[in-house]
This record gives structure tokens, C-alpha cells and sequence, in this order.
């Protein structure tokens, strides 16, 4: 008489793992879920006013380019819920106890969704380290760097919020600059609020701002500094939330590399038990 004790082992082994694999997956789609700010204008900026700026008219059709950061998140949540949703149907289709027989079918449909998943969340972990530690960092950046990334590697490092105000030629705003140094000087008199930026406001970032302020400085488009949160001091809300980001799409990269390995492990199950 064949003895399947050896069977039931596997299985329960099998079983255990993918129920701890599953819980994984179930955590990393709530975290998704609550980490998108959905009541907040972080996810449009063109959403942002302010009282400092009043866009002109010829710039008010202008619209700011789309948040890639969340558009990359709401990819990762997405992915992260259907391998949630698959695994829930893998592990009911395992067998049971005395038939450790997986369908050959869902065998191969979990490889390919596995594989794929892991192409996406690799491009998408990439592209996040890529904007964040060199393109965020890059101060001679072709179309336009960050002013903040601009000010830090051609003055110093910003360490408080009020040093996030300052002009596009990277002077520091202050009561004389204000007060005296244009009033003195009648051909470049300016107003606070033409000259000076506040690169801690989303407003400052919006391409109808920047097309209202005509400084040759600033290219047309820079709302992206805001979405990736370059300047952990002046946009601390972005920054942190992209972090959060990043740590989530590693989790869920490391999380789906142990899916398709548990699946490859399932395929040698069906094939010891195929040949008893």
C-alpha cells in the first residue's frame, strides 16, 4: 500500500507557507491603501491657491504635469491586490490532504502573473531610486533642476523651513532685501512676492505660477520636485510619503520573488507525486 505520509507533510509545509504569504500580501495592500493621500492636495497641485500669487490670464489654462509618484503607487497597490486576490484562489485550488495535486494550469498562470510582477515592481523601485538620487540631486539637470537642489549645492544645506524662501538667483529672503536693497534701486524694483519663492508651498510649483512669474530661471515645468518630495525641508509631506513608497515597492518586490519561489516549489510537488 502506498504510504502519502511523505505527501501530507509537503502539503502542510506548502499550505503553512502560502497562508504566511498570503497575510503578507493582505498587509502590503492595506498599506497601499492608507498610505494614498487621498483628501489632500498632494495629488494635483494645480488643486493648490494662494494669496501670494494671482496666476495671470494667459497662464491659467496651463496644467502642471501628473503626479508619476502616484501613478507608480497606484500601479504598485493595484499589482499588490490582484496577487493578493490570485492567491487566495492558488491556495484553495492546492488539493487537500490526500491528493496533493496542483492544476498544471494555475501552476503556469501563477509563474507568468509572478514573473511579470516582479518585472514591474523592479521597474517601478528603479525608476524612484533613479529620480530621487539623481535626478532630485542633480543641480545642472537638462529642462530644469529643483530650485531647492540648485540652492543646496550652490550655497548650503537648507536646515529650516525659512530658508526655503528665496529668489531664482538664490538670494535668501529677508527684511533687507526687501525693505531696502530694491527700493533703493528703482530699475529692478520688485515686490516681495515677484521676486522671492516660497519652495515650501505646492503653489510656487504649479506651471501656471511659474508661467505668471516669467524667470528665466525656472523651466515651465517642476512639479515633479514636488511630487518626489526632493527637499526633505521644504516638502516634508512628499518626502515622507515617497519614502514610504519606496519601502513598500522593496517589500513588494522581495514578496512576489517569494511567490514565484514557493510556485517553483509547488512544481516539484506535482512532479514527485505525478511519478509515484
Amino acid at each position: 500500500m502506498y504510504d502519502n505520509s511523505k505527501d501530507i507533510l509537503k502539503y502542510n509545509k506548502s499550505s503553512l507557507f502560502h497562508s504566511l504569504h498570503f497575510i503578507c500580501c493582505c498587509s502590503l495592500t492595506a498599506a497601499y491603501l492608507f498610505s494614498y493621500p487621498f483628501f489632500s492636495n498632494i495629488m494635483d497641485i494645480d488643486l493648490e491657491t494662494s494669496f501670494r500669487i494671482t496666476v495671470s490670464d494667459a497662464c491659467k489654462d496651463l496644467s502642471s504635469d501628473s503626479n508619476t509618484s502616484l501613478n507608480m503607487a497606484y500601479i504598485s497597490g493595484v499589482s499588490i491586490l490582484c496577487i493578493t486576490i490570485f492567491m487566495w484562489f492558488y491556495i484553495s485550488s492546492n488539493g487537500s490532504n490526500k491528493s496533493v495535486l496542483w492544476p498544471t494550469t494555475t501552476l503556469w498562470v501563477a509563474s507568468i502573473l509572478f514573473f511579470i510582477s516582479q518585472l514591474i515592481f523592479f521597474i517601478i523601485l528603479v525608476s524612484r531610486i533613479t529620480i530621487w538620487f539623481m535626478s532630485c540631486e542633480n543641480a545642472a539637470k537638462i529642462g530644469g533642476s529643483c530650485p531647492t537642489t540648485r540652492f543646496t549645492k550652490m550655497r548650503h544645506e537648507i536646515f529650516d523651513k525659512e530658508e526655503c524662501y528665496f529668489a531664482s538667483d538664490l538670494t535668501l529672503w529677508n527684511s533687507e532685501n526687501d525693505l531696502f536693497k530694491d527700493c533703493q534701486n528703482t530699475n529692478t524694483l520688485q515686490s516681495y512676492n515677484d521676486k522671492f519663492s516660497r519652495w515650501d508651498l505646492a503653489v510656487y510649483y504649479k506651471a501656471s505660477t511659474l508661467c505668471t512669474k516669467n524667470d528665466t530661471n525656472y523651466a515651465s515645468q517642476l512639479s515633479w520636485c514636488y511630487y518626489y518630495g526632493c527637499s526633505k525641508t521644504c516638502t516634508p509631506e512628499t518626502y515622507a510619503l515617497n519614502w514610504r513608497w519606496i519601502a513598500l515597492d522593496a517589500l513588494s518586490l522581495l514578496t512576489v520573488i517569494v511567490s514565484y519561489l514557493l510556485v517553483m516549489s509547488d512544481w516539484y510537488i506535482v512532479k514527485e507525486r505525478k511519478i509515484q
